[in-house]
C-alpha cells in the first residue's frame, strides 16, 4: 500500500480538485494552489511603499490615512488623522 500522503495527492489529481487540503478549485486557483478562496476579480493598489510607523502597530489607520493623503498631493497629516479617526495612544481607534 502505497505511502498516505501519495495516494492521496492521487486521489485529488484524479478527481480534480486541490491537492494541499482536497477542496474544490477556486476562481483564479490550481490544483497546486496553497490558498483556497477565491482570487478577487479586481484588486485596488493605492501604490503606498509602507504602510505603519515605527511608533506602534496599533496606529495604522491614522498612519494609512495620512499616508494616502500625501500620496494624493495634500496637506493633512497624521496629527490631523489621530484627531479625526478618534485614535487613542496603545488603544487604537
Amino acid at each position: 500500500m502505497p505511502n498516505s500522503a501519495i495516494a492521496g495527492n492521487e486521489l485529488a489529481k484524479a478527481k480534480g480538485v486541490n491537492r494541499f487540503w482536497g477542496s474544490e478549485i477556486k476562481y483564479g486557483r490550481t490544483q497546486w494552489s496553497f490558498f483556497t478562496s477565491k482570487k478577487p476579480d479586481e484588486i485596488l493598489d493605492f501604490g503606498i511603499s509602507n504602510v505603519g510607523s515605527a511608533l506602534d502597530r496599533s496606529n495604522c489607520v491614522p498612519t494609512t490615512f495620512a499616508e494616502i493623503e500625501r500620496k494624493r498631493g495634500g496637506t493633512k497629516g497624521y496629527k490631523y488623522y489621530k484627531k479625526s479617526t478618534n485614535y487613542i495612544d496603545n488603544t487604537g481607534i
